[in-house]
């Protein structure tokens, strides 16, 4: 199914006098209170772009998601506007009735937003960049889905589903020791192509402890641009702990960085994260020709 393929979903009773059978929870609905919600790394695929988010029940009870999100905002000149989406995406399989999706506590579902990179022959420009986004539940609470979207071209959203199987059962990972580290990227949100791009990272410690670097945490960036294979670069390397040894509580420092931008023109993600850990900071990066 491509995204040319998508509609929006509607209900139509039967043609009978029998109610459309609609699955429904017991549960209670989840709350924007109950949920902690992380976006996950992106994807591309025949000129689509998916922006995964998981949503773990962080509550102390069970609660359940169904159907779709009612409402998308992008956060864009200091103000909310709403955003048009078709529900369904390119990346998983819909039905007309999502069952819904019983999660206990810390349980997790996964939302994906979906976009395509080929509209107005690939050039979206920024004039609908967004920096982060607000979707409303379905008991009317909203969640912050805090990842850059470029909505240029139409927007689509998947129902609230499961989280897919690993290909196996391995226990579930042990959170690394820098977990507790929030981390942002400070950069440009435009870069001429083919050049080198300084940008900084600035890792903060929330915790009422020291933070101690050791090991010493390495770290990856990557750009994606994903008109051409030419617009993936991707690099690692290890923080300079001999100046910086920890982080103190509440505290913060900041890491200098540089990368090579691709010589592909077009937007795309620009992502950091440090290795071994499921969490990163990014954003929107828009490359546009060099005047070299």
């Amino acid at each position: 199914m491509s995204a040319s393929q998508l509609s929006t979903v509607t209900f139509s009773p039967p043609a009978t006098t029998a109610a459309a059978s609609v699955p429904v929870s017991a549960l209670k609905a989840c709350s924007a209170a109950d949920l902690h919600v992380a976006a996950g790394f992106g994807g591309a695929a025949a000129g689509n772009i998916s922006q995964p988010f998981v949503l773990t029940n962080a509550g102390s009870g069970n609660c359940s998601l169904e159907g779709y999100p009612s409402m998308l905002q992008g956060w864009q000149g200091g103000r909310w506007h709403q955003l048009p989406f078709t529900q369904g995406t390119y990346f998983i399989d819909e039905t007309p009735s999502p069952a819904p999706v019983d999660l206990s506590p810390g349980g997790q579902a996964e939302l994906i937003l979906g976009t395509t990179s080929t509209c107005n022959g690939g050039d979206v420009g920024d004039s609908k960049l967004y920096s982060r986004l607000e979707a409303t539940l379905p008991d009317g609470t909203t969640i912050g889905l805090n990842s850059p979207v470029n909505a240029s071209c139409e927007l689509d959203l998947s129902s609230f589903h499961p989280m897919p199987p690993p290909m196996s059962s391995p226990p579930a990972p042990t959170p690394g020791p820098f977990a507790a580290l929030q981390l942002q990227l400070h950069a440009p949100d435009h870069a001429p192509a083919g050049t080198v791009l300084a940008y900084t990272v600035t890792l903060s410690n929330p915790t009422n402890e020291n933070v101690v670097l050791d090991p010493c945490p390495g770290w990856t960036q990557l750009i994606d641009i994903p008109v051409s294979p030419e617009g993936l670069v991707q690099t690692s390397g290890v923080i300079d702990c001999a100046s910086t040894p920890s982080i103190p509580a509440h505290g913060s420092m900041t890491v200098p960085m540089h990368i090579n931008v691709p010589t592909t023109v077009g937007g795309g993600k620009f992502v950091w994260w440090l290795s071994g850990e499921t969490s990163g900071a990014g954003e929107w990066l828009t490359i546009v020709p060099s005047s070299g």
